[in-house]
C-alpha cells in the first residue's frame, strides 16, 4: 500500500512536470502529498521541512548554485564567450570541427535556451553550404549538450553530488567515458558538412592569437574543474577561488557594479527550485514514505540496476528535465540500497537520464532549435534515436563494468 501511495506522488509529479509547470512546484506537492498520503503529524511534517530547510547539503547546494550563477555572469559581462568563439573559427581549417565545437562551447556555460543562442552561429557557419535544416538543428542540438554528464557546473550533476555524498571527483571520471561514447555517437551527424573547396592559410600568428582566445575564454571554467578534481574542493570553494581575483582585477568588487551583477545573475526561480527540492529530499527520505521500497523491489523479476535505468530514461523523456529525473530517481536508488548508492548505480542513472533527454521534443532545446531552423520534428526525432538508445544500452554494460569492479 506505501509504494502504491509513493507511485501515484511520483506520477501526480511527473504529470506536474508534463504540463510545463515549475519544478518547485512539484516538489512543494509532493512535501504536501508525502504529508498527507502517510498521515505525518503536523509538528513532524513541520520538523522535517525545517530540519531540510537549513540542512548542511542546502546550504552547501544554495552557495553553489549562487556562486556560478554570479561567474557565468561575470563572463557573459567580460566577453569571455566571445573570446572561446573568435578562437575557435580562426583556429581551425576544419568545417566539421568548427561546427562541432561552436555549440558545445556555448554549452561550457550553461543557460537556459542555450541552443537558440548558438543556432544563428551554427547558421553563419554553414552558410552557402547545401545542408538540410535537420542537418543543421541535429548538430546544433546534439553537440551543445555534450558537457551535461560531467561538467560541475550543471544543475543537475550539483545536485547529484548532494543528494549521493559522492565527491564530484569521483562522479567525474566515472562518468567521463560515457562522456566520449556520447561524442562519438554524435559524429555522423557531421557528415552532412560538405568538404570546403578551399581552405583559409592559417600563419603562426593567426594559430596564436586564436590559441590566446581560447584559453582566455576557456580559462576559468578549466581552471574550476582543476581544482575540483585535484585538491577536490567543493564547487563554491572552487568557483570562488576563481571568481574573486577577477572581481578584484576588473574592479568589478565596488558596490556599483557588484550590485548589478548580483542582481543581473541571481535566478530566484532557480535557486526556490532548488530549496524546495531539497526539502523534498529530506521528506522522502526521512518521513518513512520509502520504507517498504527495498523490500518490494527486492522480490522484483527485473534485476534492479536494468529497471532503474528504464525508470529514469522514461521520467527524463516525459519531463525533458535532467534535474527533476535525478530528483525523483536517486531517492528511490539511495533507499532501496539501504541510504546508500554505489558509483556505479550513479552513474548509470545520470547517463541513462540524460539518453532519454537526447529524444524528447519535452527539452525544450530541440523544439527551439527546430523552430529556428525550420526543421521537421518527426524527422529528428527518428534520426535521434540511434544515440539516445545506444547510449542508454552502452550505459547498462559500463554498469555491470563498474560494478564487477566494486565500484
Amino acid at each position: 500500500m506505501a509504494a502504491l501511495k509513493l507511485f501515484i506522488i511520483l506520477a501526480i509529479l511527473m504529470l506536474i512536470l508534463w504540463r510545463g509547470k515549475p519544478l518547485y512546484l512539484a516538489a512543494i506537492t509532493g512535501t504536501i502529498l508525502i504529508g498527507l498520503f502517510f498521515w505525518l503529524p503536523l509538528a513532524d511534517w513541520l520538523k522535517l521541512v525545517l530540519a531540510g530547510a537549513v540542512a548542511n547539503d542546502t546550504i552547501n547546494i544554495l552557495a553553489t548554485f549562487f556562486a556560478i550563477m554570479l561567474l557565468e555572469k561575470y563572463l557573459d559581462n567580460h566577453g569571455f564567450l566571445q573570446k572561446m568563439l573568435t578562437g575557435l573559427q580562426e583556429g581551425f581549417r576544419s568545417r566539421k570541427i568548427v561546427l562541432g565545437t561552436l555549440p558545445a562551447l556555448i554549452g561550457f556555460i550553461p543557460s537556459a535556451g542555450g541552443a537558440l543562442f548558438s543556432a544563428p552561429m551554427v547558421e553563419q557557419a554553414t552558410k552557402g553550404l547545401n545542408m538540410k535544416p535537420e542537418e543543421k538543428t541535429l548538430i546544433n542540438f546534439y553537440f551543445r549538450h555534450v558537457f551535461e554528464m560531467y561538467l560541475p557546473i550543471y544543475p543537475a550533476l550539483i545536485v547529484v553530488t548532494q543528494l549521493t555524498g559522492l565527491p564530484f571527483k569521483q562522479i567525474f571520471w566515472a562518468v567521463l567515458p560515457m562522456g566520449i561514447v556520447n561524442v562519438l555517437l554524435g559524429l555522423p551527424y557531421l557528415k552532412a558538412v560538405p568538404k570546403a573547396k578551399t581552405t583559409p592559410e592559417l600563419t603562426f600568428a593567426k594559430r596564436k592569437n586564436a590559441l590566446k582566445n581560447l584559453l582566455l575564454g576557456t580559462g576559468p571554467i578549466i581552471t574550476v574543474l582543476l581544482l575540483i578534481l585535484i585538491f577536490n574542493m567543493p564547487i563554491w570553494l572552487s568557483v570562488s577561488i576563481v571568481l574573486i581575483p577577477m572581481l578584484i582585477y576588473t574592479k568589478d568588487y565596488r558596490p556599483q557594479i557588484l550590485m548589478p551583477l548580483i542582481k543581473g545573475a541571481v535566478q530566484w526561480k532557480t535557486l526556490l527550485m532548488v530549496f524546495t527540492l531539497m526539502i523534498f529530499k529530506e521528506m522522502l527520505m526521512n518521513s518513512g514514505a520509502m520504507a517498504s521500497l527495498p523490500k518490494l523491489l527486492g522480490h522484483s523479476p527485473i534485476p534492479f540496476f536494468l529497471a532503474m535505468a528504464v525508470f529514469a530514461y522514461f521520467v527524463n523523456m516525459l519531463t525533458g528535465m535532467n534535474l527533476a529525473t535525478m530528483a525523483i530517481c536517486l531517492p528511490v536508488a539511495i533507499v532501496a540500497g539501504s541510504g546508500s548508492i554505489s558509483l556505479a548505480m550513479t552513474t548509470l542513472i545520470i547517463v541513462t537520464s540524460f539518453a532519454g533527454g537526447i529524444l524528447t521534443p519535452m527539452h525544450l532545446c530541440l523544439p527551439i532549435t527546430a523552430q529556428y531552423f525550420k526543421a521537421d520534428m518527426s524527422t529528428l526525432i527518428r534520426k535521434l534515436v540511434p544515440p539516445s538508445i545506444a547510449l542508454a544500452i552502452s550505459a547498462v554494460c559500463y554498469y555491470i563494468l563498474l560494478a564487477h569492479f566494486g565500484l
